[in-house]
């Protein structure tokens, strides 16, 4: 995969779903695009690596640029092709949460969040779209443009027939895992957990905590890089503590000049 794209994790407020981060899902939702929608759809979704304090966002794509930063004309030609896979997801949506199902239902919020486009950037190289997603982006220019002046810029032609051919997913029957995205990011929640409770976006506020593994895997990097550090607080840990020593040697030594002197002093008075 190709990274195209990198966010600090302070510049925007992360979604949750399922008592976990939105990012987390990625797997699932990339699982969904390949094996429930027209395969052209697959890549359409950027994969979210945390490194540290940023997000990297990686791609099968190459050369992707953010389509705000385009002519309009191109840029208009790529909202059409997000917007004509908009319309085959929000569809699925509306199968999903006319289920009696509860995973379906669950499946249908995880979608409307993933793909709500005002939290959506689009990149594009010309011919593919891709979708950085997960946070507040607050993003008001994915307006939808005028199909009819863009008739052959979509991803996928026959947007009836891609409709249609979505199945509803049950919970006997789960998405099976892509090859292509065998790689988790991290563990999360599953969709069928419904006891779980949501996670207030609202309360998520500034850097979101690094794992653990992160964490260590830092410490293993600072002192692969940064050992001499280490040596030098060593040295000047035991400088200091010799210091003190000298310090409370020269005190222990006046003290007994001064014991002696006293004691000079009773002896003379007694003679």
């Amino acid at each position: 995969m190709n990274k195209f794209h990198q966010i600090p994790t302070d510049t925007f407020i992360p979604i949750s779903h399922d008592n976990s981060y939105l990012f987390n899902h990625y797997d699932k939702v990339a699982n969904f695009l390949a094996f429930n929608l027209e395969k052209n759809y697959k890549n359409i979704l950027a994969k979210p690596v945390q490194n540290g304090y940023v997000f990297d966002w990686f791609s099968v794509h190459e050369n992707l640029v953010n389509i705000n930063g385009k002519s309009k004309e191109e840029s208009e030609n790529e909202l059409a092709k997000y917007w004509q896979f908009i319309e085959v997801i929000n569809a699925k949506i509306s199968q999903l949460s006319c289920s009696s199902d509860e995973n379906n239902k669950n499946w249908a919020n995880l979608l409307a969040k993933v793909f709500n486009s005002n939290d959506n950037f689009i990149f594009s190289n010309g011919k593919d779209i891709c979708i950085v997603w997960g946070w507040k982006f607050n993003n008001n220019e994915n307006y939808k443009p005028n199909i009819s002046k863009t008739p052959n810029t979509f991803l996928y032609p026959d947007r009836n027939a891609a409709i249609e051919n979505v199945p509803i997913i049950n919970k006997e029957n789960e998405i099976e895992q892509v090859d292509d995205y065998t790689e988790p990011i991290v563990d999360d929640i599953p969709l069928e957990d419904e006891n779980s409770e949501e996670i207030p976006t609202e309360e998520v506020q500034g850097v979101i905590p690094v794992e653990e593994s992160s964490f260590l895997k830092f410490l293993k990097w600072f002192a692969s890089n940064f050992w001499w550090l280490l040596w030098l607080l060593l040295l000047l840990i035991i400088f200091f503590l010799l210091l003190k020593s000298c310090d409370c040697s020269d005190n222990y030594n006046d003290i007994n000049t001064k014991l002696n002197q006293l004691e000079q002093k009773a002896n003379d008075c007694g003679n």
